[in-house]
């Protein structure tokens, strides 16, 4: 049940994970039509943070 929970929790940040990690340009132009600065550095942060996040859930599952 855990489990389970935890992947519907995590799911949102699962497909923008992965949809930035295949198109990492149409991350950038969103990115830049909202005007912050870097565009590109500022995808990269925000999809490794998602993921980032998804990976510190599942280690946390698997302590807990």
């Amino acid at each position: 049940m855990q489990l389970f929970l935890c992947t519907l929790l995590t799911l949102l940040f699962w497909s923008a994970g992965i949809f930035g990690l295949f198109n990492f340009s149409a991350v950038v132009a969103e990115v830049s039509a909202i005007g912050l600065p870097y565009a590109r550095w500022t995808a990269a942060a925000t999809i490794a943070l998602q993921l980032g996040g998804l990976l510190l859930a599942a280690y946390y599952l698997k302590r807990a």
